[in-house]
């Protein structure tokens, strides 16, 4: 099962590669902080809520910890500096030099600089308490009914006993596993067993034939070829009842890491249709559909998503190539941009995706705080290096949305600021999902901070935060590139240019409760990674300008 992507011979590919080697041969010579190499930089953001450094660790998510953060104007070319969530007196005496990721050495530079007393102290951390956790399969939007979730329950169970029973076994439960293997028991249980190879399935996965007679066993197969995969059961919904059988619809992500070189990361999405019996919960046929195309054209699926992509070969021992969000051709024959238009349009299908929120009480573009994700939207802390060292998995890109004129509760209108965070597929394969912890900040004498507060923050209320899982629906959107930030004056111009154009070509732009377009920032260069534990890191990514890495966008309505 080579791909041909993969067999494909390239003598600008061989040379790219020689290059890349001679440089990362080069940067191993070198003792200069990436931060003096323009165009080379690597920033790991998430912010000390002691003394407003930037580290590679997630801190307190309480408000006050973010209070504390926004004191000071955050930006991108701003030193980095790796340090744990917990300091002593000598460490803040005595902070860490500011470092970052050399040319393409920065795995390298990582384990030089590598405390084993701080990682320690890593975990200790607070993480979200079980009954802060959400729990997928009790999302109403997610799963309405009773019968379709009792299958999506139970085809989830059965997928994450194949994939992960192994790895449960291995590591005792480490890093969450034990969210994740949830073995369902009782009449409605192993449903695929039950089905055996009665079941009629049709699949453009590769299976449905063969050796592979099942889904399951088809999974097994694939777990010899590919390095990683998760499949996550997202939604499902009843669509028809025929006497004692029942059609469901199950709608899944499958996220996969691919064996060649650079370990592209390749996320498929589409549903299963499923006719099941009621009384015996038995599979009797299953139909499976991709979203893109006619359903079933799994290269259309795959060919963008494997070739090298610059910026996870640029970061090559930094940061793991990343699941980016799905950009499907739009379905129906109004949803047609003009042939001169200069923006993209394309569809996003439905996902999870996890949502802090924050009342700007600032002016907005002088503090800057859609730039960067704030405190509160993190649940864990990840250890990059050293022997405990965890897998995590980087999502791209994060999306951030500014709605004006919201009233709070203390009766003034504010902007609120919210950024929308995909969840991996290893993730939400989980049936419960930890929350970040709504902690009291505490000095180490365990007496509360009582440190002066910023004044553009001593007017916040409890909801002026908020952080919650939501099931996005499918959406049609429209965006021009942009090479600036969320804040930026000149975002302006470009929301009206996008709007006129969208207009013009007879779409028909989305509207918000107050009647008005609802824009939103795609920050290509942030990669948001995950563990079983939650979102613990953000990497941003230096790019120049005018390469216009990052979109300013529209939604728009579905034909």
């Amino acid at each position: 099962m080579a791909s041909p992507l993969m067999q494909k011979k390239n003598p600008m590919l061989r040379l790219f590669f020689l290059v890349l080697s001679i440089a990362r041969f080069v940067s191993s010579f070198s003792n200069t902080p990436a931060q003096s190499v323009p165009f080379c930089r690597t920033t790991t953001i998430t912010i000390n809520h002691k003394n407003d450094a930037l580290f590679s660790t997630r801190n307190s998510n309480h408000p006050k910890a973010h209070r504390q953060q926004n004191q000071t104007p955050l930006h991108m070319s701003t030193p980095t500096k790796k340090q744990s969530s917990s300091t002593t007196a000598d460490e803040e005496a005595n902070p860490l030099e500011p470092v970052g990721s050399k040319f393409f050495g920065g795995a390298a530079e990582k384990e030089v600089l590598f405390d084993s007393d701080i990682e320690d102290r890593a975990d200790e951390v607070l993480l979200s308490s079980s009954e802060s956790g959400f729990r997928k399969f009790d999302d109403g939007n997610a799963f309405p009914e009773e019968f379709s979730r009792r299958v999506a329950m139970n085809v989830q169970s059965e997928i994450n006993g194949v994939l992960y029973e192994e790895e449960e076994s291995q590591d005792g439960g480490g890093d969450g596993r034990m969210n994740l293997v949830q073995r369902l028991t009782g009449p409605d249980s192993d449903m695929y067993e039950k089905s055996g190879k009665s079941m009629q399935w049709s699949t453009p996965l590769g299976g449905g034939g063969g050796d592979a007679s099942s889904p399951l066993e088809e999974l097994s197969k694939a777990m010899e070829y590919y390095n990683r995969i998760d499949v996550s059961v997202i939604s499902a919904k009843n669509i028809a009842e025929d006497g004692d059988k029942r059609t469901v619809e199950l709608r899944w992500v499958i996220s996969a890491v691919w064996p060649n070189a650079w370990e592209s990361r390749v996320v498929i999405t589409g549903t299963s249709t499923l006719v099941v019996a009621e009384d015996t919960m038995q599979i009797l046929k299953q139909t499976d559909a991709l979203d893109n195309g006619d359903g079933n054209d799994m290269v259309g699926a795959l060919k963008d998503q494997l070739p090298p992509r610059f910026w996870d070969v640029y970061h090559i021992g930094m940061s793991p190539s990343a699941e980016l969000m799905q950009r499907l051709t739009p379905t129906g024959e109004k949803n047609r941009k003009g042939l001169f238009s200069k923006y993209d349009l394309f569809e996003i299908p439905s996902r999870y995706v996890l949502k802090p929120s924050m009342v700007d009480n600032s002016d907005g573009r002088e503090m800057r705080m859609a730039q960067a994700l704030p405190n509160h939207a993190f649940s864990c802390v990840i250890k990059t290096v050293g022997p405990r060292k965890q897998r995590y998995v980087a999502t791209s890109p994060l999306e951030v949305q500014i709605e004006a004129g919201v009233q709070t509760e203390a009766k003034k209108k504010k902007s609120r600021i919210t950024w929308t965070v995909a969840v991996p597929a290893q993730l939400s394969s989980g049936f419960q999902w930890p929350l970040p912890a709504n902690e009291e900040v505490e000095e180490e004498d365990g007496t509360e901070d009582e440190e002066e507060e910023n004044p553009l923050f001593a007017a916040s209320e409890p909801t002026d935060f908020q952080t919650q899982y939501e099931l996005a629906p499918r959406r049609l959107v429209a965006t021009l590139p942009y090479g600036g930030n969320p804040q930026d004056a000149e975002v302006t111009n470009v929301r009206r240019q996008l709007y006129e154009s969208v207009v013009r070509d007879n779409l028909k732009p989305k509207l918000d409760e107050k009647g008005r377009p609802r824009f939103f920032f795609l920050q290509n260069e942030v990669k948001t990674c995950f563990t079983e534990g939650g979102l613990g890191m953000a990497v941003y990514e230096w790019r120049p300008e005018f390469l216009n890495g990052n979109e300013v966008g529209i939604d728009l309505e579905l034909d």
